[in-house]
């Protein structure tokens, strides 16, 4: 399955929501968003941040014939808008590049334009062990004629082709048929969990820093905290399964070559051995540590998949007269699992 990274990205939008939540707020948005066909962009937090700063506490009613307002409604200050995967990951200044640890700094060759889902396939294990990510665009919105709405919904399978099998013909007589050497999984992130963080971004934090920078942190952040719910949500979907004891047996009888096979080891760190040369592994396969489940997870992770939201909505509202930020995002994923091929484990 190929996922397109291709397609509309949206404007932020001030926003005047009586009494309203985060959610409110969100809702709001998807309700005034302009799609326009656009060119590779950052995640535009800069331009956020000054709308929020901008957002007012209250909304004005006019009525018609009267020069001063005739209602006053209190609002939330704050602002959403939204990024893509494909989005350009934003460079911080050279100060901050300076003061970060080697480990928040991603060293690009030059030339080459980095995304924000480069940065995400990166950091999560399960990507590193050959998982896919699958950035799934949004339905088109409802449509409703009278009191009938009609909702759409994207048919869509993540599917792993596997091998034909073929068999003795005695002559004259027929091959047996069978169904397509196929096997897939349902994409259906309706109803798959959705996912929040929110965090403050105080004034000091935004004084002591530039715009540029407060976004490369935010965004380092985000993506990090994306690869690491990609190796959850996989994970735990995978121990959900109850899989077996891992054997080499059972990887040859599913017609696995042995460099297909990778682990994942957990913080029970079961199976793990460390080699003379430093190397992890687990039941003797090459691995990596994580700290999202506690069983070590052996398979073919080439054949499973993580379906993600391409545009990831995000809500920036001021909570002070001081000027802090709240940042609120929210996500949908979806493990994919269609063939069998994990183990625990022994």
């Amino acid at each position: 399955m190929h996922a397109n990274l291709q397609g509309q990205s949206f404007t932020s939008t001030p926003l005047d929501v009586s009494r309203a939540t985060s959610a409110d707020v969100l809702a709001q948005f998807e309700r005034h968003r302009k799609p326009t066909i656009a060119a590779p962009q950052t995640i535009g937090l800069p331009s956020l941040f000054a709308s929020a700063r901008r957002a007012l506490g209250f909304h004005e009613h006019h009525t018609p014939g009267y020069d001063e307002p005739t209602h006053v409604y209190a609002t939330e200050p704050a602002v959403a808008g939204a990024f893509r995967l494909s989005d350009v990951f934003p460079a911080p200044s050279g100060d901050q590049l300076r003061e970060l640890d080697s480990q928040s700094t991603q060293r690009v060759p030059a030339g080459v334009t980095q995304t924000m889902s480069h940065v995400v396939m990166n950091a999560s294990r399960v990507l590193q062990a050959g998982a896919r990510l699958l950035p799934i665009a949004d339905a088109p919105p409802a449509v409703q004629d009278g009191d009938v709405i009609a909702w759409h919904k994207r048919a869509a399978r993540f599917e792993v082709v596997t091998p034909a099998a073929f068999a003795i013909v005695a002559d004259g007589d027929d091959a047996a048929t069978s169904p397509l050497p196929l096997a897939g999984a349902e994409i259906n992130l309706g109803d798959a969990a959705s996912h929040a963080v929110s965090f403050t971004l105080t004034r000091r934090e935004q004084k002591d820093r530039s715009d540029a920078d407060a976004e490369f942190i935010v965004a380092r952040a985000l993506s990090l905290g994306l690869a690491q719910l990609c190796d959850r949500v996989l994970l735990e979907a995978i121990v959900a399964s109850t899989p077996s004891a891992f054997t080499l047996g059972k990887a040859a009888a599913q017609g696995l070559r042995f460099d297909e096979l990778k682990a994942i080891c957990g913080t029970s760190a079961q199976g793990a051995t460390v080699g003379a040369a430093g190397d992890l592994r687990v039941s003797g396969i090459g691995a990596d540590l994580t700290d999202v489940i506690a069983p070590s997870i052996v398979g073919a992770f080439g054949r499973a998949a993580v379906a993600v939201n391409d545009e990831i909505r995000i809500v920036i509202k001021r909570t002070s007269i001081r000027g802090d930020m709240e940042i609120t995002v929210f996500v949908t994923l979806e493990a994919l699992l269609p063939t069998s091929d994990f183990w625990v484990a022994a």
